[in-house]
């Protein structure tokens, strides 16, 4: 009698599966490797090599300096009433007293506070005339110009507040600011320096200065910022 057992076709089936089953995981360890290889090609060659990664310190910094608490809801209604109160109020005060630049500054800063720019800078160009030495109306002019995207004219604000007032450490933040998205970073970078020089523990100085150097591809320069930046925070 033949000690070899002749195959059936299970025996077959059977054999066929687990070759198919080797195929299968011989063909997905393949494609991992591939994949493998294709991600470290687009880090090595695309991401680090052009410099796209952004310092996570500058994002934290960013949510340390606009996180803010939430305020819990109010009514609308009651809100508008109270900003018409108060800028009626304001219009009183200047029927007695028309030639008092702080009333139409004051009432300029309330009504740039409610999103009322085109009125708040009325407002600052009356304070102004009466007296156009005053530096904080020139500087919250700036501001509105500033939000309704009119950064050329927010600059020459700043310029006028800066002549009064040098040591203005605001108006050359926010200068450099405007310079900033005005897609000028080397001359916003020049106020951020000197804004920190007027005001060296401004964390938002610091932040905006490792803005503009991180636009300009000084990154080891940025992260420094960002650092200075985080010890005035923390």
């Amino acid at each position: 009698m033949s000690r070899w057992k002749k195959g059936t076709s299970s025996d077959i089936i059977g054999g066929s599966i687990f070759l198919l089953i080797l195929l299968f995981l011989f063909l997905a360890s393949l494609a991992i490797s591939l994949l493998s290889w294709l991600i470290y090609v687009f880090l090595t060659k695309v991401v680090f090599k052009k410099k796209k990664i952004i310092p996570i310190s500058r994002w934290l910094i960013f949510y340390l300096l606009t996180n803010k608490k939430k305020e819990s809801p109010k009514d609308d209604k009651g809100k508008e009433n109270k900003n018409y109160q108060k800028e009626k109020e304001f219009d009183e005060e200047l029927k007695i007293n028309p030639k008092e630049a702080f009333i139409w500054y004051n009432k300029g800063i309330m009504l740039g506070k409610v999103g009322k720019y085109e009125e708040a800078i009325k407002c600052f160009d009356s304070a102004l005339k009466i007296n156009p030495k005053y530096a904080s109306a020139w500087y919250n002019k700036g501001v509105a110009l500033g939000e309704l995207g009119r950064y050329e004219e927010e600059i020459k604000c700043y310029d006028k507040a800066l002549e009064i007032n040098p040591q203005y450490d605001k108006a050359w933040n926010n200068k450099g600011i405007a310079l900033y998205k005005l897609g000028r970073y080397e001359e916003a970078l020049k106020c951020f320096d000197i804004a920190l020089k007027i005001k060296s523990e401004d964390a938002s100085n610091w932040y905006n200065k490792g803005v503009a150097l991180y636009k300009l591809g000084r990154y080891r320069e940025a992260k420094r910022c960002y650092e200075e930046a985080l010890k005035i925070l923390s």
